[in-house]
């Protein structure tokens, strides 16, 4: 056992090395405090750009889609440090973009707080809004409370985007929405096919601004909305049915773009064409085979059209039929080719020598070569209004990279230089594309290119590439 003398002498020792630390730390304080002195006195080059430089920098960062367990810009930017925090939180356009998926069990608590802050932030710039979940997810929690604040800043939401089931839908359908300033809505019927019956749902009945709109599987006669204020509708999944509902219950409407299915599809063998002179715009494609009965074009006349895009095949006599019978103004032609027909001819391109804009997406080898080597280099009438060619090819069509490198730019130099005294040279732009996989990459050699050179050099703007490859 210790003595009394010896624990005191323990004490004593274990005190003055106590002690010695205690000046040890103070010391290394005292050096830690000099060292972040010193750190802060150096200037960050970042931190010496003006705050508005910053803020336009900020505005650069693509802004993906919110949920329960991950964080994005710009709430990252607010924990940087402070003085991002203050560029971010008052530049409102940075906020001006919400996007969320919403779980069905999990829902969010704090979704109304954060899109309370988020939607006040942007202060009066137009909001983008986007809100898609799970079926079922409107009964989640903290979904009411943020319902009423989305309810709240509607009179604010220029663009809107909604994908979810018809059920999550009929509930947004009981709130007062203010849509004042709503410009373009998209809807995505989603984890259910079309309903047979639906009700005609009134939420954006107040949308007198609406301009564009989007749907996929739903039919605009199961919405009450200002359709005739809409200029440009986009939908998805329909039949020809559909497509003849929808054309007629826009009347007012220039711009179509339109995805039918071939499938289940009873058409008529012999179609009467119903004429629309409001239509400029018509964009479609048809899924699937093309039917044996007829094509979708040939249910239509369009006098007043303008730019018209085929994103399938089509029977060469079908749209020549409907050129004939539509006599339009067309500006903007886009040609798809197909396995199942191989009967698009160059003449269905001398009916419309208004063109300036012309796209062939996989010709075939007969179409392209009529085109290249003969009429469009010999006969200068025709499309003499061209200022815009485009040439696209997948990797298994007739056509290759090597192909089009080789025969278009030699083609178009004849042209031009037919043309030279005449002044009737009109193309300013080409552009050749070879869709291919990740791996493939195409070089050629100065020589197989350099009358590419010589037509950008003359003010053709060309542009030669592969999905990954830049070839000039």
């Amino acid at each position: 056992m210790s003595t009394a003398e010896g624990l005191r002498a323990q004490i004593k020792a274990l005190t003055s090395e106590i002690k010695k630390h205690q000046a040890r730390l103070e010391e290394m304080k005292s050096h830690l405090h000099a060292l972040q002195e010193q750190l802060h006195a150096i200037p960050y080059p970042v931190l010496s750009l003006p705050p508005e430089i910053i803020a336009h920098i900020f505005e650069y960062t693509p802004v993906s889609g919110m949920n329960t367990w991950r964080r994005v810009a710009p709430t990252l930017f607010t924990q940087v440090c402070h003085t991002w925090r203050e560029i971010a939180v008052t530049t409102p356009t940075l906020w001006s973009s919400f996007s969320i998926w919403i779980h069905e069990r999990t829902g969010w608590r704090g979704l109304a707080h954060l899109a309370e802050m988020w939607f006040s932030r942007a202060g009066n710039v137009p909001l983008h809004v986007d809100v898609h979940g799970d079926m079922g997810w409107t009964q989640a929690t903290g979904i009411p409370a943020f319902l009423a604040v989305l309810e709240r800043y509607s009179p604010r939401i220029g663009h809107l985007r909604l994908g979810m089931a018809t059920h999550d839908l009929a509930m947004l359908d009981t709130y007062s929405f203010n849509w004042q300033r709503l410009v373009s809505l998209k809807y995505s019927l989603t984890y259910e096919g079309r309903p047979t019956n639906s009700p005609r749902y009134k939420l954006f009945q107040t949308a007198s601004s609406l301009r564009s709109v989007e749907f996929n599987s739903m039919l605009p006669s199961f919405f009450d909305l200002p359709w005739s204020n809409v200029d440009h509708f986009d939908g998805f999944s329909y039949s020809c049915r559909d497509a003849l509902q929808i054309m007629e219950q826009l009347p007012n409407t220039t711009s179509f773009e339109l995805v039918t299915s071939t499938y289940e599809d009873v058409r008529r063998t012999e179609p009467r064409p119903v004429e629309y002179t409001n239509v400029h715009k018509f964009v479609i494609t048809e899924q699937g085979q093309p039917h044996p009965e007829a094509h979708i074009l040939e249910f239509f006349t369009f006098p007043q059209l303008e730019t018209l895009e085929l994103g399938s095949e089509i029977d060469g006599d079908a749209l020549s039929l409907f050129l004939t019978r539509s006599a339009a103004p067309l500006r903007r032609l886009v040609l798809t080719g197909g396995e199942v027909f191989n009967s698009l001819e160059v003449d269905v391109l001398k009916q419309v020598p208004s063109l300036v804009e012309l796209e062939l997406r996989s010709p075939t080898r007969w179409l392209y070569r009529e085109f290249i080597f003969n009429e469009y280099p010999d006969r200068m009438g025709f499309l003499p209004k061209l200022e815009k060619l485009s040439i696209s090819c997948a990797l298994r069509d007739e056509i290759t990279m090597d192909d089009l490198v080789g025969d278009v730019g030699a083609e178009l130099m004849t042209r031009k230089k037919k043309l030279a005294q005449s002044g009737g040279w009109t193309l300013k732009a080409l552009s050749l594309y070879v869709e291919v996989p990740d791996t493939m990459r195409y070089i050629y050699p100065e020589r197989s290119l350099a009358v590419y050179k010589e037509l950008r050099e003359g003010g053709l703007e060309v542009s030669i590439r592969g999905r990954y490859t830049v070839v000039f």
